[in-house]
């Protein structure tokens, strides 16, 4: 292949002979196949020819047969030894006479028509009366496909197709003739038959026409299967069991006519004609072989390659001449070239001829002297370049489209250490040259070198780059910039580097400096929050301070206007009440309708009314009242219900029995109406007293809550009234749902305390917990003493703090309430109280329980006190 490739001689001879071949093959080819062509149209004719004949013969023989067999039938003596034999009343005698002619006759008949194998009679019964096998008479015979002949049918000349079957006895493919006996009434009362030999018809369609050493003939009939041979051998019986088909066979069998080119039953490609024997019912087909029958094409085709094939040799032995000639001043440049390119610009093509390859090869030689006067002064350009490179202070480094490199300046090799590394050396451009990423112990990337970068058409700059050599380290600033041609694409990828360990140098110290300065900075503003947080929370106690104490003077102004009228109405109230008391026996005097023996019973109800309030809730005042008007009716009181309202409200329900005299008086009903509207103004007055005592309670609390110590001075107090102060204002919210529970310690000592400022933690303790409680719940507030201190604990039922929240409840500014419902200053108050008291606050919480415990210690005890 090489030396077809680099030999022009070599390449024109060859495509000669190439064409040469291919001309010999389609003249060939193409001969072959109308050679085919008109042997097959010559086939099919001889085919065709054979077929008429066979299809001839075939039909004379069986119209002989037929004829034959009617004159058999229609012999006088035969009709008249017939009608003996078929008749009952025959005596035996005539019957034995009749018996032996019509047998000698038969067997006659048979010697003269030997293509009758058998002739025989039957009677009514199918039994078979005389035969020319004598050893079957008496025997009787199964009607299968036999031939019927209606005479009539006969004389009109209409033809009558046989039937094929295999015979049960012969186990061969057989025709039988069978025409009616009848007597004179035209009854039938018998039949005679004839089997036919068809060995005769398998000669006439085997017998050889000259077609040809492969040629067949053969007829094909539907049998037991759909379609077998008419007369086959045993070879063929036992090779074909279930019948043959071939697209001949098929064709014909369908009662189709014509020629075609298939494969046979053999599974054999034959040129083949079929006809349908229409007056027989069977098929003839006459096949010859493909490979005979083409045989003279396939010869001529080859004849005609041979003969082509010699030409081609011979004239590729003139062409190889000729080509050499020709080529050989072509050869003569080509040699001149290939010592030029390998660096002999002193060479010249020879000029051997005055045509068009001399003017090349003169062209050629004028080329290079060009050629060396522009390599001269190319050298001396790239030697110039490569003096300016290697002055630049700074590496240049080229690598191709592959990564591989191509040039390295003088600088560049001092810098990295080394020169170019070989083009065939697979090691990664970092490893090679031991660029590490500054300040690891990794090596740099190859992907990320700007030359790498480059060819993908990034301009990039990096200085997190540095080469280990194996007495220093180089940090280097790289630079890489792709180079492209005139259509844009990139040819080579150029990196210049420097080394920057100067600037390294002067960076880090910059760095120190900054750092030492941002150090500085944080320190001294550290010191300046701190001083400013300071500053802001001396204000904000000076502020709230300073609230506190107007806020004192106000409320203790108010708390004395309010004093005043409430003064008044406990006064009033209890000249009222005492009044009423003094004169209630008086009042019932001058009831009418009271007898006076009741007087003393009714006035002593009205006063335990007065002194014990009605405590019924409202469902059992309902109830009660339901059952004091039932009684009233079964007393037959008039109205009831409004009697049982009266006696409600008077509070005389438990036992009326004695009453029920007075009741039944007409003037009673007035007399309970008017004690009713005492007993009405009784509890009116008691709830005006309440009221004014609870009032004067709150105020009370109000002033003790809202006076502020501006002295600073510790004062010796009962811890307990703080709290108690703190649940009276909070009596509102509590009242509705929430339930305290109070667990104070008997004995409790006096301590030397800010009450004040402790009056503000448990403000903000009990607020918290009702909040968390949603106003609803348990509040249990634990007051004992330890050791030197005196521990508060107040508890609520919410759902508790969560452990990612509670180290944080004590820092300024956090809360968890929405915006608008909290500062989240509470907790750091409570805590910078507690602190203030040299005591400790210390809080617990699990879901369903929340519990802050203030412990204060006892600094001097005055006396003891009960809670």
């Amino acid at each position: 292949m090489k030396f077809f490739t680099q030999h022009l001689t070599a390449r024109i001879s060859s495509y000669f002979l190439l064409l040469s071949l291919m001309t010999v093959g389609i003249v060939g080819g193409v001969a072959f196949l109308r050679a085919r062509e008109a042997l097959k149209e010559e086939a099919f004719n001889r085919l065709s020819v054979a077929a008429s004949l066979k299809e001839q013969e075939i039909d004379r023989w069986f119209e002989d047969q037929e004829r034959n067999f009617f004159i058999t039938t229609q012999f006088p003596e035969v009709k008249e030894q017939l009608q003996t034999l078929l008749n009952k009343q025959t005596p035996p005698e005539n019957y034995q006479r009749a018996y032996e002619q019509l047998s000698a006759h038969l067997k006659d008949v048979a010697k003269v028509s030997p293509n009758f194998s058998e002739i025989f009679i039957l009677d009514r019964a199918n039994r078979t009366l005389v035969s020319t096998n004598s050893s079957r008479e008496g025997q009787y015979t199964v009607a299968g496909n036999f031939t019927y002949f209606d005479f009539e049918q006969i004389d009109s000349g209409m033809p009558i197709p046989p039937i094929f079957y295999v015979s049960p006895a012969t186990g061969k493919t057989t025709v039988t003739f069978a025409a009616p006996l009848r007597n004179v009434q035209g009854e039938r009362v018998g039949a005679i038959l004839a089997h036919l030999n068809l060995d005769r018809i398998d000669r006439i369609v085997r017998a050889g026409t000259g077609l040809g050493e492969s040629s067949e003939t053969y007829l094909i009939g539907s049998l037991v299967t759909a379609s077998d041979f008419i007369s086959k051998s045993e070879t063929q019986t036992k090779e074909f069991p279930d019948g043959v088909s071939s697209a001949g066979i098929d064709a014909a069998m369908q009662g189709g006519s014509g020629s075609q080119l298939y494969l046979n039953y053999n599974g054999v490609p034959v040129v083949g004609v079929y006809r349908w024997l229409s007056e027989q019912d069977i098929a003839l087909l006459v096949e010859l072989h493909q490979s005979e029958a083409f045989d003279p094409a396939r010869q001529l085709a080859i004849a005609i390659i041979l003969a082509g094939l010699l030409a081609a040799g011979l004239l590729s032995f003139g062409v190889y001449w000729l080509a050499k000639r020709i080529s050989r001043p072509i050869l003569a440049i080509a040699d001149a070239a290939t010592q030029v390119a390998a660096g002999d610009l002193e060479r010249a093509a020879p000029v051997l001829t005055q045509d068009e390859v001399g003017i090349l090869a003169r062209n050629f030689n004028a080329m290079t002297q060009q050629l060396k006067t522009s390599f001269a002064a190319l050298t001396e350009s790239e030697r110039k370049l490569s003096q300016f490179l290697d002055a630049i202070p700074a590496g240049v480094f080229v690598i191709d489209p592959q990564g591989k490199p191509t040039y390295i300046n003088q600088t560049g090799q001092t810098l990295l250490g080394r020169g170019l590394i070989d083009s065939s050396s697979s090691e990664p451009l970092s490893a090679a040259y031991s660029a590490y990423i500054s300040g690891t112990e990794e090596i740099y990337p190859p992907d990320r070198l700007p030359s790498a970068l480059a060819l993908q058409g990034e301009s990039t700059i990096a200085d997190d780059m540095e080469i280990r050599r194996p007495d220093k380290t180089i940090p280097l600033e790289v630079r890489g910039t792709p180079i492209y041609d005139e259509e844009g694409n990139i040819i080579y990828a150029i990196a210049v580097f420097q080394d920057i360990t100067q600037r390294k140098k002067a960076e880090k110290v910059l760095a120190d400096y900054n750092r030492t300065l941002e150090r500085q900075v944080q320190e001294r503003t550290q010191e300046l929050s701190q001083t400013l947080h300071h500053l802001k929370t001396t204000q904000e106690e000076l502020i709230h301070s300073e609230k506190m104490a107007a806020l004192g003077q106000l409320v203790a102004g108010v708390a004395h206007e309010i004093n005043t009228p409430l003064g008044a109405i406990s006064s009033s109230i209890r000249n009222i009440s005492n009044f009423l008391a003094e004169n209630l026996k008086l009042f019932f005097a001058t009831l009418p309708g009271l007898p006076p023996e009741q007087q003393q019973s009714f006035l002593e109800v009205l006063q335990r009314t007065g002194q014990n309030p009605n405590s019924l809730s409202t469902r059992e005042q309902r109830k009660l009242k339901r059952a004091l008007t039932r009684n009233l009716e079964a007393n037959e009181i008039e109205n009831a219900p409004i009697v049982a309202n009266f006696l409600m409200g008077i509070g005389l329900y438990d036992d009326i029995e004695p009453w029920l005299p007075f009741l039944q008086n007409p003037e009673s009903k007035k007399t309970l109406q008017m004690a009713y509207q005492f007993a009405n103004v009784q509890s009116s007055t008691r709830t005006i007293s309440t009221a004014a005592d609870r009032a004067g309670k709150v105020v009370f609390a109000l002033k003790s809550y809202a006076r502020y110590d501006s002295t600073g001075e510790l004062i010796e107090t009962n811890i307990l009234d703080g709290i108690e102060t703190v649940l009276t204002l909070y009596q509102n919210q509590l009242k509705h749902g929430v339930e305290v529970v109070k667990n104070y310690e008997p004995s409790l000592p006096r301590i030397r305390c800010y009450p004040d400022e402790l009056n503000q933690v448990w403000t903000n303790l009990i607020h918290n917990a009702l909040q968390a409680m949603d106003n609803r719940g348990v509040l249990t507030i634990d007051a004992r003493q330890l050791e030197d201190a005196i521990a508060i604990s107040i508890s609520d039922s919410g759902t508790g703090i969560s452990p990612e929240v509670l180290p944080k409840i004590f820092k300024p500014f956090f809360t968890t309430k929405p915006p608008g419902e909290g500062s989240g200053l509470g907790l750091d108050i409570v805590e910078k109280i507690v602190n203030k008291h040299d005591g400790e606050i210390n809080v617990n919480s699990v879901p369903g329980k929340t519990a802050f415990t203030v412990s204060l210690p006892i600094k001097r005890s005055i006396n003891s006190q009960g809670s």
